[in-house]
Formats: structure tokens, C-alpha cells, sequence
């Protein structure tokens, strides 16, 4: 599948976090993005053909929100399992603060030198 504007080696599986199951050649995209409601709201789903690097029974989609274009979740058919993963909460950049990041170290630590 082609995305405008990419680059030539651009990876759908890299770009979504599975990129250590090969190179872009390795897991191609299967056909057009398809409308679809996956787990209760509207998305995009995208099939990719993970045999080669998965198992010969894998049935792999990448779902992304219609609108935003936000990856929304992955489902993983390995023919004796399926693994699901949902985004349902996902926010970009959101407002954090500096206080999170305050610590003070408890009475009686000492600084120790790594390996």
C-alpha cells in the first residue's frame, strides 16, 4: 500500500511498533484500507499479510480512527490464538506537570555507581 508522501522504504508494521518482525517487504499490506465498526466505533482497517514472519496462519489488521487517522488498535490472528491491542484513551501531547517529575530521595539513600 502507498501512503503520499512517504518515503520509499516507508513501513506500516515499523511505523505501528512491529518493525523487528522484518523489512517492509516482509509484511505487506493486503488490498485497500476497508470501513469497518471494530470494538463499537467507526475505523479503518488495514490487513497485512504476516505469514512470512508470523506464523502461516496469521491474520494481522491495524485499525485507525477514520477522522484523525490515529492508530486506534492491532488484532493478531495466529491461528491458535488471538492477541488484541485498543487505544482507548490515546492523547497527543497532552499538558504534563513539571511536578511529576520532583523527587526527593528518602532519608539515608546513598549515591552508588552503576556497573
Amino acid at each position: 500500500m502507498e501512503f503520499p508522501g512517504a518515503q520509499p522504504n516507508w513501513s506500516l508494521s515499523r511505523e505501528t511498533g512491529l518493525g523487528s518482525f522484518g523489512e517492509p517487504g516482509m509484511m505487506p499490506t493486503v488490498g485497500a484500507p476497508t470501513k469497518v465498526k471494530w470494538r463499537g466505533r467507526p475505523a479503518l482497517r488495514v490487513e497485512v499479510d504476516a505469514r512470512k514472519t508470523m506464523t502461516k496462519e496469521a491474520k494481522l489488521f491495524y485499525f485507525f480512527d477514520p477522522k484523525s487517522l490515529d492508530q486506534i488498535g492491532v488484532s493478531a490472528n495466529l491461528g491458535s490464538m488471538t492477541q488484541v491491542t485498543e487505544f482507548s484513551d490515546l492523547r497527543i501531547n497532552p499538558k504534563i506537570s513539571d511536578s511529576i517529575f520532583s523527587f526527593t530521595p528518602p532519608r539515608g539513600w546513598k549515591l552508588t555507581k552503576g556497573f
